[in-house]
């Protein structure tokens, strides 16, 4: 087991305060001045850099030089090294500051493979380092005495990062990673990479969508065409690559809201709140339909039903994903049926899919992306929290050529031992499809997670 070690860092500039072996450093960490603080969960679940606030750090040291003129030289070097940190943080091209750390008798980390957290800036308006009225001390040797550093860090603690890649599932399918170590208790940063948009010369994929969760049960896949009723109907539609073949079919004869089959549902015990999501094909170039979800516990019982926003689907849309909504309920449902109303007696309305994430744990998230348009033979996403380099996480194309736009939060924390994680598109060589194809074949996804074990005390 190793001593203290403690040390900031640019990748070209390193100040060492401790260098893990004892040994004295030219900036040394005043007896008893400094504990790393613990960070705690962020007040609102609303932007951030991941579930857990900033934490700030407080310590005093002893610069030590071998002339005035170098303990000055070295005062100037940590004070320039937050300055940057600070530049950093407000978006100027200069590299990111990170403090690394690994306490006496670490467990977990070590000199050689530290904790780290990038420093964002000063705390408050005062400077990040101040001095003593009394500050250098030239009886024998050139010492800048009780130099105080005060500066705020990103809460995570980040360690090593696992790799794994899961088996390849058809587009549309949820796709399973079990995590190299387990779980961990700390929600850790996890990057996903690699998932095939298509292989084909060319096209475009529509506006689609990225589940990803890390308890099995969280992202739910229902075949629509079970929801038959008056009005409703299952409808062969293979040749457009329908998940499970058919479609569910509403045919208007009316203007009036009309209500389809039930489908049963098997959410977690603890489930609370949900994302809705519904694969949708308008047939009509002159009608317009709405459409909710609606959940309850039980068939024929309301009580305590609740339903998505309506959503207008606009003429000659889709086969596409549609984002329905945020249901929330005391009670775990177990049935959900849906709400379409036409705006003309004439038209049909198709359903393939309906995609539910359950939100309970706020572990589970869902990504929006843009239409993107690819000309080459392949094209995959690369999503990359950067925690530790910038200030902003990076969505591009695999290849790294270019970003892909996107709405949401892509700082992925997970914990479970296995992740899961669902891609919902359609189009791209023939956009009238329900899934990916490329020249008649349905394409797979394969799913890397790269997760970035956290901690919030010494380890």
């Amino acid at each position: 087991m190793g001593q203290l070690y403690l040390a900031l860092t640019d990748g070209t500039t390193t100040i060492t305060i401790a260098d893990g072996a004892g040994g004295a450093t030219s900036y040394r960490l005043r007896w008893e001045s400094w504990a790393p603080a613990i960070a705690g969960l962020r007040s609102s679940l609303l932007g951030g850099r991941g579930p857990y606030a900033e934490a700030v750090e407080t310590l005093e040291l002893n610069i030590h030089g071998t002339s005035a003129a170098d303990a000055y030289s070295k005062l100037q070097t940590l004070s320039m090294l937050f300055d940057q940190a600070e530049r950093h943080s407000r978006g100027e091209n200069v590299a990111a500051v990170v403090v690394k750390y690994s306490p006496d008798g670490a467990t977990v980390s070590s000199s050689a493979s530290p904790l780290q957290a990038r420093v964002l800036g000063r705390a408050g308006e005062s400077a990040p380092v101040t001095l003593a009225p009394e500050f250098l001390d030239l009886t024998g040797q050139y010492i800048i005495r009780d130099v105080r550093v005060r500066f705020v860090r990103l809460g995570w603690w980040l360690h090593t990062e696992q790799s794994n890649q899961a088996t390849a599932v058809d587009n549309g399918e949820v796709g399973s990673v079990a995590i190299t170590g387990g779980a961990v208790d700390v929600d850790s940063p996890t990057r996903v990479e690699s998932f095939l948009l298509a292989s084909g010369s060319g096209g475009t994929v529509r506006s689609s969508f990225l589940l990803v969760a890390d308890r099995a049960g969280d992202i739910i896949l229902i075949n629509a065409e079970s929801m038959t009723a008056t009005g409703f109907t299952s409808v062969a539609d293979g040749a457009a690559f329908a998940r499970n073949t058919n479609v569910l079919r509403y045919t208007s004869a009316d203007t009036t809201e009309q209500k389809s089959g039930e489908a049963a549902i098997t959410f977690n015990a603890s489930a609370r709140w949900a994302a809705v999501f519904a694969n949708i094909r308008n047939n009509s170039g002159s009608t317009t339909f709405k459409i909710r979800a609606r959940f309850k516990v039980a068939t024929n019982r309301v009580e305590g039903a609740v339903s998505t926003p309506v959503q207008v689907i606009p003429v000659s849309f889709g086969p596409e994903w549609v984002f329905l909504g945020i249901v929330s309920f005391n009670i775990v449902a177990q049935r959900v049926e849906l709400f379409v109303q036409a705006s003309a007696a004439s038209g049909t309305l198709d359903v393939d899919t309906l995609a539910i994430l359950d939100l309970s744990m706020n572990r589970a998230q869902a990504v929006a992306f843009n239409p993107v348009e690819q000309q080459g033979p392949s094209v995959g996403l690369k999503i990359d929290h950067r925690l530790l380099t910038n200030i902003t996480p990076l969505v591009q194309d695999n290849a790294g050529i270019f970003p892909i736009p996107y709405k949401g939060d892509v700082i992925f924390p997970t914990r479970g031992a296995t992740l899961y994680a669902c891609y919902l598109a359609t189009g791209f060589s023939a956009l009238n499809r329900w899934r990916i194809e490329t020249s008649g074949v349905l394409e797979t996804t394969t799913f890397t997670f790269r997760r970035r074990n956290a901690y919030l005390s010494p380890v």
